[in-house]
Parts: structure tokens; sequence; C-alpha cells
């Protein structure tokens, strides 16, 4: 375990270190990162101000901006750490490029999902972490119980792992259809969905992008936990999609690596 932390530690040291060089870049990510931060606030402002309301599917504005603020820090780490990666891989094992990694006395699945990180926006994560959640909390807007914060850390963290997941899952699916990257493209698009509560879709909507696809597990679950809703049924269900979908994910990576066809 301290092997690979130190391997961890040096590439995430060397891709910080990557993105400083490029410091107009890094400038540039950084403002919109920043334009992009107010645009999301003011977009769910709008919807409210326009709409002469107080709530949308019985949740105010405050409980939406806090729910931006979690969902926003859960992307920033999926961003960060493997939509970084993700691409790369897509991109070797289409084009056969995967041997380097197969060859190195470290687990393989470790390197392959572990080439680089993003830094470039890496301080957006300061703006919601120590400025706007902050101000939500000074304003009331985050007055939850302990019941209702031991369920949201719980399902930021199994948002994490349901995101990374079905992320890789779209990109290891190349390994039985090479090229098959419309699965990669809809994964990074239609996470929009999951901005607003599920109850605002149809039922066929909501059960196939809880069961079959499982974007409503990122995030959303949050809807419910404020609403009331929330229970410990609820939490062995989500639980039980993401451990079933973990093992999709282990199992595709397994075959897929050996059904690998190297360039060489």
């Amino acid at each position: 375990m301290k092997k690979y932390l130190k391997i961890w530690w040096r590439i995430l040291r060397m891709s910080l270190m990557q993105s400083m060089i490029y410091r107009s870049d890094m400038i540039c990510g950084s403002i919109t990162s920043l334009i992009f931060f107010v645009i999301q606030i003011c977009l769910i402002k709008l919807l409210y101000v326009v709409g002469g309301i107080n709530q949308i599917a019985g949740f105010t504005i405050d409980q939406m901006y806090v729910i931006l603020a979690l969902s926003q820090i859960e992307i920033f780490f999926i961003f960060v750490f493997v939509q970084s990666n993700t691409p790369l891989v897509l991109n070797q094992i289409n084009n056969g490029l995967l041997d380097f990694f197969l060859l190195k006395p470290v687990n393989k699945y470790f390197l392959i999902m572990n080439q680089k990180y993003v830094a470039v926006q890496s301080y957006v994560i300061i703006l919601y972490l120590l400025v706007f959640m902050p101000y939500l909390y000074s304003i009331g807007a985050i007055n939850f119980t302990s019941w209702q914060w031991g369920w949201i850390i719980f399902i930021v963290l199994i948002s994490l792992v349901v995101h990374a997941v079905l992320l890789w899952v779209a990109v290891l699916l190349n390994f039985f259809w090479p090229n098959f990257k419309t699965m990669y493209m809809f994964m990074n698009n239609i996470l929009d969905i999951t901005r607003y509560p599920k109850q605002v879709y149809p039922q066929i909507i909501q059960d196939v992008f809880f069961y079959i696809i499982p974007i409503f597990l990122i995030m959303n679950p949050i809807y419910d936990i404020l609403a009331g809703n929330w229970k410990w049924l609820d939490g062995v269900r989500v639980l039980a999609i993401t451990f079933i979908f973990l093992l999709i994910f282990v199992n595709i990576f397994g075959y897929g690596l050996n059904r690998y066809n190297s360039a060489a």
C-alpha cells in the first residue's frame, strides 16, 4: 500500500507541475471555471425569480444551492482524478497502446487508471468549500440533523464511486466493441438530468436511470434526504445497486484486458 501511495503522490505532483508550466492555459481555465461557478448560481436564481415561485418540486432556492455546491464538489473530484484518465485509456484501448502498463511490475489496473490528473481548475474547490458553503451556512441553508448529515455523506461517497464506475465502464466497453465512443459521450452529457429532483421526470425515466444506468444515484438522493422521504431501505437499495455495478466494472476490466490487442 505504501508503494502505491508514493506512486500516486508522484503522479499528482508531476501533474501539478505540468499544469503550472502552461500558465496561460491555467489562467484561462481558472477564469472559465469562475464564470461557470457564477452562471450556475445565477441560473438557479433565474428559475425562481422569473417563474415567480418559492419552490420547485417542493425545494426552496437555498436547498437547491446546497445541492449545487455538494454536486460540484463531487464533480470536481471526478474531473481531476477520473476524467483526466478516461480519454487517455479510451484512445489507448482503440489504438493498442496499453503495452507499457501491462509490462510494468506494478498493478496494471492501478497504473492504467492513474496516468495523470488535471489540476487546472483545482482552485474552484476552494470557492465551494471555503466561500460558498460557509455562506450557505451563515444564511441558515445548511441546517441539517445528524441523521441527514450521515446520509448526505453516504450519498456523496456513493456518488463518487458510481460516477467513476459508469465512466470507466463506458470506456472499457471499447475492449469488446472497438471505437464504441457513443456510451462515453453519453455519460459525459447525461449528468445534467440529475441537477433537479428525479420526481420532475416521468416514472419510466426515473426507473431507467436508477436501475439500468444509475445516474440518479449520483447526488440526486440528497433531494429525498432533505425532503424527509429517505428511509433505511433506500440506503440498502442504493448500496446494492452500487455493489452490482462495481462487480460489472471489475469483470469488464478483467475480461477486457484478456481481449486486448496490441498495436505491435
